[in-house]
């Protein structure tokens, strides 16, 4: 399947084709990663917060309920994105919010241009290489616009007129980044699940010889869908979307040329999208690429061609900080599993009453979709989950059903508040055995 400029000229978006305590992470995990990274994060933390941030490792395979220990009434929010942040790290930035560093000014009216600030942005960028272990042929940019964003500057830059590039269509993201991407040259779409509820596998990839580069999408935000391991495709720049599974779990960043995502996930507040790009790619933009959009311009800036997202930065420098202070990304990987275990685990107990759409081998660890048996079922857990404190469970409109994302921000208490609960309304709201419980596609 081809697109090109001319069948997506009008298109707005994809056609679908259907429809906090981190006490538990396993020391062994955290001991080796402080070895690995030197014992200590970079110091982006302003004195004292050190304290604030400090993981308080338990005992390894402790699986003892705890009850929730959110502060100021605050709620479990299992929204897509904006996500949950860590706890601690909100309530740094809180402290810090009105006078950074002694220097009486707030973060918000920070200059780019300041040493302050550019002491910022060097060590959320150095945070983050040591936390992804980037290697040093890579650049690191903090961009505007959101992955969708690049949806189209990454075509501009990697491209060029003519150029033919392979799409993986596995859900949304990778059709909308297809579509975008067809405005701009000639796009293979190298393999497609069109039900959205797996990954094809690499042995069907229909790639193009010559090709610019080949792009897929890691994890699927609506869908559920996760790549499990990192495809090969040889010599051609390999190319991820990784917005909703970035620092999830180790990566091996020297298996791609380029990584992007979208912060506001997994590492803080809308309005900041990360690139992680091979320096040999940069510096084959095309001459009409703007130049907000060209990503050597951007390297060669240090990320500030103009003002960029000055708190998000920040914000992300204090997550790096807190991510590596927990062990890194082996332990939060692990961390993670137990909290995707404990869920999926309630879903395939409930005897069909609660239903998901994505095969098994292919399970999100971030996004977790889910049905019950009729629109008006799925209206009273909504509302009832809303009154309960948990909140964010809506699925995206184009899919519909519920969906609970679970990233690195989300506590075990909160994927334990939320269990509790489904067992809960499934007693109280019993369904008919006869009742059609499968995912329906409306």
């Amino acid at each position: 399947m081809r697109i090109t400029s001319d069948s997506i000229a009008s298109t707005s978006g994809p056609t679908l084709h259907h429809s906090s305590s981190y006490s538990e992470l396993a020391p062994d995990v955290v001991e080796q990663s402080r070895s690995t990274h030197g014992g200590r994060a970079p110091n982006i933390l302003s004195p004292g917060s050190a304290e604030l941030l400090k993981a308080d490792i338990g005992t390894a395979g402790d699986t003892r309920a705890s009850a929730p220990v959110l502060s100021n009434n605050r709620a479990f929010n299992f929204a897509p994105g904006p996500g949950m942040l860590f706890e601690d790290v909100m309530l740094q930035a809180h402290r810090e919010f009105m006078n950074w560093q002694g220097t009486g000014i707030s973060i918000l009216e920070m200059s780019h241009r300041s040493p302050e600030f550019g002491s910022i942005i060097d060590a959320t960028r150095d945070s983050l290489r040591t936390l992804a272990n980037v290697p040093a042929d890579y650049e690191i940019l903090f961009v505007q616009g959101g992955a969708t964003q690049i949806f189209s500057s990454l075509p501009m830059n990697l491209s060029k007129a003519g150029d033919t590039v392979d799409y993986i269509v596995n859900g949304y993201w990778s059709e909308f980044a297809a579509q975008e991407a067809g405005r701009y040259c000639n796009v293979n779409i190298a393999a497609i699940d069109e039900t959205f509820t797996t990954c094809p596998d690499r042995a069907t990839w229909q790639l193009t010889p010559g090709a610019a580069y080949v792009h897929y999408c890691a994890n699927e935000t609506i869908h559920g869908c996760e790549y499990q391991e990192v495809p090969d495709v040889g010599d051609v720049p390999l190319i991820c979307d990784m917005s909703s599974n970035f620092l999830s779990k180790p990566l091996d960043v020297s298996k791609f040329d380029m990584i992007y995502a979208g912060a506001h996930k997994n590492v803080g507040p809308a309005g900041l999208a990360i690139i992680v790009v091979k320096k040999k790619l940069l510096g084959a933009a095309r001459p009409e690429t703007p130049l907000m959009l060209n990503f050597e311009a951007l390297a060669e800036a240090g990320s500030m061609l103009n003002t960029p997202p000055v708190f998000p930065i920040y914000f992300a420098g204090l997550v790096f900080a807190k991510l590596l202070a927990l062990g890194g990304l082996e332990a939060m990987e692990q961390y993670n599993r137990r909290k995707a275990a404990l869920l999926y685990d309630a879903l395939d107990q409930s005897g069909g009453y609660y239903t998901y759409p994505m095969r098994r081998e292919v399970r999100s660890l971030m996004n977790v979709p889910f049905a019950l048996a009729t629109p008006a079922l799925e209206a009273a857990f909504l509302a009832e989950a809303g009154e309960a404190r948990l909140l964010g469970l809506k699925g995206h409109k184009v899919a519909g059903h519920c969906r609970a994302s679970i990233y690195n921000g989300m506590p075990l208490e909160g994927v334990r508040a939320l269990v509790a609960f489904l067992k809960d309304f499934q007693k109280r709201h019993p369904v008919d055995a006869s009742a059609d419980l499968e995912m329906r596609d409306e």
